[in-house]
């Protein structure tokens, strides 16, 4: 049975007259993540900012893979046996055409980015909320990072290097799982299925769901408030951080936020 749930909501308070809206995105420049455009910039155009995930405008905009490595003096090596790596690196060269051995200091995530980036379509020129970003800033909109990249550097470097590893390794046993899990998420978000969108990330998340969701969205959720109290706000996070019990919608409404989607369709 279909849960769908719209990527967009309007986000009110009683002490404050704007309104503002949170914009569930993902991170892809695939054509499919562009739906709905009409509608969600006439809602950027009734706000005063823009904020997204981490301020585009940042030096470098991204997190930098090279201060995402394992402690000084190790590699990937020193946590898996020389036959575990030379089987794993034989899948991921022939399966995303990915050479380890060039990698070998970068921590699992680092890497499972690089495989996802290798797997999705590129149709667009801007990946979605870089789309979002260059059009508020068109439109003379102030542009607001959610979260820094510093924060999220840390919150990455806090997650146990042997959960990474066992996603890695995972991955290298079945690369077309993987695939094939992209491929769901993307068709998941493209129909607006919110709910097993969240669903289907938090289970693939597996031990890592605290550092990459939960605490992330307390975050996130803390912020958004603290903006649109301010000003009205057009905000865009993560689709997979909106729903559930811990999810940012959830947790503005903590906040006395209240919330109600629009349909995108």
């Amino acid at each position: 049975m279909s849960t769908r749930i719209s990527l967009l909501w309007e986000l009110s308070m009683p002490e404050i007259r704007d309104t503002s809206f949170l914009f569930g995105t993902m991170h892809i420049r695939d054509q499919r993540a562009f739906h709905g455009m009409d509608t969600i910039r006439a809602c950027i155009d009734s706000c005063q900012a823009l904020a997204l995930e981490i301020d585009l405008q940042q030096e470098g905009a991204a997190l930098d893979p090279f201060s995402l490595q394992f402690p000084a003096h190790t590699t990937l090596l020193d946590h898996v046996s020389l036959r575990a790596y030379q089987r794993l690196r034989k899948s991921i060269l022939k399966a995303f055409q990915l050479d380890l051995q060039y990698f070998l200091r970068f921590i699992p995530l680092a890497l499972v980015e690089m495989i996802s980036e290798r797997l999705m379509k590129e149709d667009q020129q801007l990946f979605l909320d870089a789309y979002l970003w260059e059009y508020a800033a068109g439109q003379g909109k102030q542009t607001l990072g959610i979260e820094s990249l510093e924060s999220q550097q840390q919150l990455l470097l806090r997650i146990p290097l042997e959960a990474q590893i066992k996603m890695l390794l995972e991955i290298g046993r079945n690369p077309g799982h993987y695939r094939a899990l992209l491929n769901h998420l993307t068709r998941l978000y493209q129909k607006g299925e919110l709910r097993d969108l969240y669903r289907v990330s938090r289970k693939n998340a597996g031990g890592l769901r605290k550092w990459m969701l939960f605490d992330r969205n307390q975050v996130m959720a803390d912020r958004i408030a603290d903006l649109i109290r301010q000003q009205s706000v057009f905000c865009g996070v993560g689709a997979a951080h909106l729903w559930g019990g811990k999810g940012v919608l959830r947790l503005l409404k903590k906040h006395g936020v209240k919330v109600r989607p629009i349909p995108l369709y």
